[in-house]
């Protein structure tokens, strides 16, 4: 019964999957043997590495590694209180990799022992050789669209690849607008961490949940929007040392002008930000991309 659901997830995700342009037959594939979330934010897969291919066919597999590895555009519970998440995540990932690819009756198929090839698009690899990037298939889905869409994962605007390249930015924001879009069903439908308390979506005027590190969906009416020394500050209260708060720095504005006109703009609106909370002069989380910061129609705390 759980592979069903999950599948039919699968299908619905691959309408808006599609939308992008998906070219993998001339990147490195990959099969993920195993899966490990080890610690906040990072996965650990066991990879069999395949050289390119211009058919949809793998080759003889070149090596098999174990790869830290982050999903961009998505951030993973983390704590104690969410290891059922982890372990959640874990199967996600299984049966995504394990998914045999459509066949001409548009059907889908478990092999667990040829799980399907996967590629990374904008791959990105540190001094470290941990790497990241968006994770999809052949049929150019992604596995953050898969764990969005199951309550599993929130969409983090801040985490993902930024760009100086026009046309990748506005893929970048088409994505997330997507993910934003299922994130809404899955909180609506109250899959995933949205039936528990890890994703409660938090009143800027409550005073009682704050804490620090962990990323957070906030709720409220922005009172006024001020600039101190290049710092732009939306503020939630009245008291600014000690009520919610969302900052601009000054070099996220220089680099995005437009953001200081969007936050006043939201002043006497009723918005939803979302981030990692930090405390600084009370709580605060640090905008770094507009998708942070949703303007609502109706309130949902």
């Amino acid at each position: 019964m759980r592979h069903s659901v999950a599948l039919s997830l699968i299908l619905l995700l691959a309408n808006v999957a599609n939308t992008y342009a998906c070219e993998t037959s001339a990147q490195a594939a990959f099969r993920v043997l195993k899966v490990e979330v080890a610690e906040p934010q990072r996965l650990r897969l066991l990879l069999e590495l395949h050289q390119p291919a211009a058919q949809p066919t793998l080759s003889v597999p070149n090596a098999t590694i174990w790869r830290w590895v982050r999903l961009d555009a998505v951030h993973l519970p983390s704590g104690s209180a969410t290891r059922w998440l982890s372990r959640e995540t874990v199967k996600a990932i299984e049966l995504f990799a394990a998914r045999a690819p459509r066949d001409a009756e548009d059907n889908q198929t478990i092999d667990r022992r040829n799980p399907q090839a996967l590629f990374w698009e904008n791959l990105w690899i540190n001094r470290y050789e941990d790497g990241g990037g968006i994770l999809r298939n052949r049929q150019c889905e992604s596995i953050q669209s898969y764990l969005v869409g199951a309550g599993l994962a929130m969409v983090s605007p801040s985490q993902a690849l930024d760009s100086d390249h026009l046309e990748r930015q506005q893929k970048t924001h088409k994505r997330l607008l997507a993910l934003l879009a299922l994130e809404e069903e899955a909180r609506r439908a109250r899959r995933g961490l949205w039936r528990s308390a890890r994703g409660a979506v938090r009143s800027a005027l409550d005073d009682t949940w704050w804490e620090a590190g962990r990323f957070t969906l906030v709720e409220g009416q922005p009172l006024a929007f001020t600039i101190v020394r290049g710092v732009g500050y939306l503020n939630f209260g009245t008291d600014w040392r000690r009520d919610f708060t969302v900052r601009l720095d000054a070099s996220t504005a220089k680099t995005n002008p437009q953001l200081r006109t969007y936050l006043k703009g939201l002043v006497g609106k009723h918005v939803r930000v979302r981030g990692t909370v930090i405390w600084r002069n009370g709580p605060m989380i640090h905008l770094r991309n507009q998708l942070q910061i949703e303007v609502l129609d109706t309130a949902l705390i």
